[in-house]
């Protein structure tokens, strides 16, 4: 199932996932979402709970004070009901499954009380369907909250580690470059990855201008099988090592699904 939601995009994935619940439902699980959710998280039905949120972005107390976030910032009132719904799962412990439709305003209802949480020290993961949507929370919704809010603490987008450059595989492939890669259109690829590999901070595919055929690639990303941990010279310089250690300080993590499940897995 992993391999095939790596593999999927937008309906593909949605056509996956009713596929998936279909097939638990014939096996006995239930019709009911609730039944469905308790099963595939573990969990008792009486600790989940259902809202479904309509789209209706009217301002919530027109009359009130402006919000930090702004003069022109509209709270709608399914937003609202949906924050509170999500703090309320978080301060009792329970699962909550909310279904909204675009423009509610989804991002901010959860991503408030999760900031709440961990200004209260706890570690909270958000998982995406996509990357897109992955990078779009942390490179502007979560840094708009912390400004217009005045608000300190650390988060970090995590990426599963074929994303990242190995910096000893690429130096073995440049050694062995003629003997690994086939046409001048491959060789030239690997030069704009060895130019790029001195100036970029993240380390990541999607600090490339465009991404790299697998061919390539698939030579020079960070690999845990090839892997020498701290033996390794590149150790401390190494992206996908900063990454890990920035981690592990954050207090928000912004993940994509594929990653967590992986990581549930594992």
């Amino acid at each position: 199932l992993i391999r095939q939601y790596e593999a999927s995009e937008g309906q593909a994935y949605n056509a996956l996932f009713r596929q998936t619940v279909d097939q638990l439902v014939a096996q006995g699980f239930g019709a009911d979402y609730k039944a469905v959710i308790a099963r595939l998280v573990g969990t008792k039905l009486g600790n989940i709970r259902l809202i479904k949120a309509a789209h209706d972005p009217l301002l919530v107390g027109a009359a009130a004070a402006p919000s930090a976030l702004g003069r022109d910032f509209e709270s709608p009132e399914a937003q609202a009901a949906i924050n509170a719904e999500i703090a309320r799962a978080f301060a009792e412990g329970h699962h909550l499954a909310v279904e909204a439709g675009t423009g509610v305003g989804k991002s901010f209802a959860y991503l408030l009380p999760a900031i709440e949480q961990v200004l209260a020290g706890r570690k909270v993961v958000v998982s995406t369907h996509t990357i897109s949507l992955q990078e779009q929370l942390f490179q502007k919704d979560i840094p708009f909250l912390k400004k217009a809010l005045g608000l300190e603490f650390d988060a970090e987008l995590v990426k599963g580690r074929s994303n990242y450059l190995g910096l000893r595989r690429l130096k073995l492939a440049s050694a062995k470059q003629n003997a690994l890669f086939a046409g001048t259109a491959q060789l030239q690829v690997l030069r704009q990855i060895e130019a790029w590999a001195y100036q970029t901070k993240d380390g990541s595919t999607s600090d490339l201008p465009e991404p790299p055929p697998f061919e390539v690639w698939g030579r020079v990303l960070s690999d845990s099988n090839n892997c020498l941990g701290r033996r390794c010279p590149y150790f401390e310089q190494c992206f996908y090592q900063r990454a890990r250690r920035r981690a592990e300080r954050a207090g928000l993590l912004v993940v994509n699904h594929a990653l967590l499940i992986s990581d549930l897995v594992l």
